[in-house]
């Protein structure tokens, strides 16, 4: 039954039929990059709830009103409407297609430049080569959760000054460079940090851009990055409440003063870890 559902949903028919929207919503349908959204299925928990977007199949995850998911827009993905491919099927099996649309649209970010060490811009060839390796390491730990949400909001890993907003734009030694993919928050040494959400620590180590750094996963694709840190207070494999404290501030890695860098990642995307705090 699965294996016949998923073949329909994926093939081209399925995307050229009638649809209907009932039971499916999008919270919001509009979003800019580095922004999420929620797709909600309202009515009783589906035996199975699936999206399509970006050629990727994602599953739902029942909640109080049925079930739902969080889906996010890179903070360099192509503005323009994705369609969403969406099914749900009953414990009798019956199934509900829908189709809706998500609208992401280019956000204007500011940039600046910056005259840094030539080692901080330039790696020689053994930094290159650890660099690379720490990038495979991150991305299939990116790739890794897939287990039920824990949360799908964050609180403030510490109360300090936003020193670096997300998709700052950076120029370094005159070289255009990656946006800046997380928060920075300008901190003394040694000031603690606290679990964004309650989660599972997938990484305690020291990395080459980040210094000691800490992730965590919070279900459903969803983690936060912790990075510059002086020191950790989890180890991998722990598991950690809400407001938990886990560190303290540092000036680790290539960093020019103490802060703390703070990053989302949903499934991969690189997210702006404000538009996930929950309001006060």
């Amino acid at each position: 039954m699965r294996r016949l559902l998923l073949l329909v949903f994926l093939s081209p028919l399925f995307m050229a039929g009638p649809v209907a929207a009932e039971g499916f919503f999008l919270e919001p349908p509009r979003i800019g990059t580095g922004g999420v959204t929620q797709l909600h299925w309202v009515g009783e928990t589906p035996f199975m709830a699936l999206v399509r977007y970006r050629d990727t199949v994602l599953r739902f995850w029942p909640d109080a009103h049925g079930a739902s998911l969080l889906l996010g827009a890179d903070l360099e993905q192509e503005e323009g409407i994705y369609p969403l491919l969406l099914v749900a099927v009953d414990r009798l099996g019956k199934a509900s297609f829908s189709r809706l649309e998500l609208t992401v649209e280019q956000v204007e970010r500011p940039q600046e430049a910056l005259i840094l060490p030539k080692s901080m811009v330039h790696p020689d060839a053994a930094a290159r080569k650890r660099i690379a390796q720490e990038r495979t390491q991150l991305k299939e730990l990116y790739a890794r959760s897939l287990r039920p949400p824990q949360a799908t909001s964050l609180q403030l890993p510490l109360q300090a000054e936003v020193s670096s907003p997300f998709g700052l734009g950076r120029i370094l030694n005159g070289v255009q460079r990656s946006p800046h993919a997380g928060i920075d928050f300008r901190a003394a040494s040694g000031t603690l940090i606290k679990a964004a959400a309650a989660g599972d620590v997938l990484l305690v180590d020291d990395l080459y851009y980040t210094g000691r750094t800490i992730l965590l996963d919070h279900g459903q694709g969803l983690l936060t990055l912790y990075a510059h840190l002086s020191s950790s207070r989890v180890t991998e494999g722990e598991t950690v409440k809400i407001g938990a404290p886990i560190g303290r501030v540092g000036n680790s890695g290539r960093s020019t003063g103490a802060h703390l860098h703070w990053g989302v990642r949903l499934r991969g995307d690189r997210i702006d870890p404000l538009g996930l705090t929950a309001p006060k």
